[in-house]
């Protein structure tokens, strides 16, 4: 089955549900709080379960700073029959989850459990005051976090340098997002500030700059050698340059489908993450993780702290955030991706019309 056929096959469900919730996330990494999303309640009729009606669950949340449409606008574009990348990739996972569950059996089967995950911090300030003697207790061996647009040198160094004390006192490493955000004489002057021995907490830089800035990232390399640089939100194999430079590649499953990514990358390392919406939305990245990774995922962004309102609480309670583990004893028990018959009906659903 060719893009297009399999593309066309993701329209042909019967009926769609949307449960909203709003997600609280920590520190400085939402411009506005809480942000809504979806989970999607989609029926199909496949012909690997004698086309009788089942349902399948996926996460739809929506990042428009990012590039993608608004929530309202993805949804719309499903009904009409031109999702985005972000709408079939969640028909996708909801067409998986609904063939498993006719089949009364649980993706989880014969599933590994899925890579470490990172610990996710608000803000760079927040490098001042987290307490690494917990996050080392509770398993994490990296720390992530989004550097701001407003980023200047001086605060960087200050934050920096009094971090990484810590870090290497508690066998941590940092990675640093920046969202195609830096400047190239920005991170050329801090890099060149920090002693050598420092680079041994450093993880890696993921998009230091935008996609188009080849030259930028080019250069970057060529006098930091030692710093790996990773590459997020690759969405069409157009930026090829850009892909081979890269030390390793940052992969949402919610966006990008894991096999054709893994099957281009040549043995370079993945770090998977989610989507930061709903806890369905993590269980899905998890999986693809455990399921596609075959040894090249490094620690992931799978787990983070954050507040669902209302009805979906239960389901982020139940995969933990607390430890670097991702939780899927709750998931094994049901069909599907996961969680029980009960759980899913627990939820208010509504038709889309």
């Amino acid at each position: 089955m060719n893009e297009r056929q399999e593309s066309s096959a993701l329209l042909q469900f019967d009926h769609l549900s949307t449960h909203r919730y709003r997600v609280y996330l920590p520190g400085a990494l939402s411009s506005q709080a809480p942000r809504e999303g979806a989970l999607l309640r989609v029926e199909w009729r496949l012909a690997e379960t004698n086309f009788l009606p089942g349902w399948g669950y996926a996460d739809l949340m929506a990042w428009p700073e990012l590039g993608d449409l608004s929530l309202e606008e993805e949804c719309l574009a499903i009904i009409r029959g031109s999702p985005t990348s972000l709408g079939l990739r969640a028909l996708a996972m909801s067409q998986l989850d609904a063939q498993a569950r006719l089949e009364r059996r649980s993706l989880w089967q014969q599933t590994p459990e899925p890579p470490r995950s990172h610990y996710l911090a608000g803000s760079v300030e927040d490098l001042l005051t987290l307490d690494y003697s917990s996050l080392a207790r509770r398993g994490f061996q990296t720390v992530k976090v989004k550097a701001a647009k407003t980023l200047n040198l001086t605060q960087a160094k200050a934050i920096l340098q009094a971090s990484s004390t810590a870090l290497l006192g508690h066998d941590l490493k940092l990675r640093v997002d920046f969202n195609g955000s830096a400047s190239l004489d920005l991170l050329s002057a801090l890099l060149s500030e920090l002693e050598p021995s420092r680079f041994e907490w450093l993880d890696f830089l993921e998009d230091p700059f935008s996609a188009e800035s080849l030259d930028e990232w080019i250069t970057l390399k060529h006098r930091f050698p030692q710093v790996r640089l990773f590459v997020d939100r690759a969405e069409t194999p157009k930026d090829d340059a850009l892909l081979e430079l890269a030390d390793g590649w940052v992969l949402k499953p919610a966006l990008q489908d894991p096999l054709f990514w893994i099957h281009r990358a040549q043995g370079k390392p993945f770090c998977f993450t989610q989507y930061l919406g709903h806890a369905v939305g993590a269980a899905w990245a998890s999986w693809y993780a455990a399921r596609t990774a075959s040894g090249s995922a490094i620690d992931s962004g799978l787990l983070y702290e954050s507040r669902i309102d209302g009805e979906s609480e239960f389901f982020s309670k139940s995969i933990g955030s607390e430890s670097a583990c991702f939780e899927t004893g709750p998931l094994r028990k049901g069909d599907g991706i996961g969680w029980t018959d009960t759980d899913w009906n627990s939820l208010s659903w509504s038709p889309w019309k």
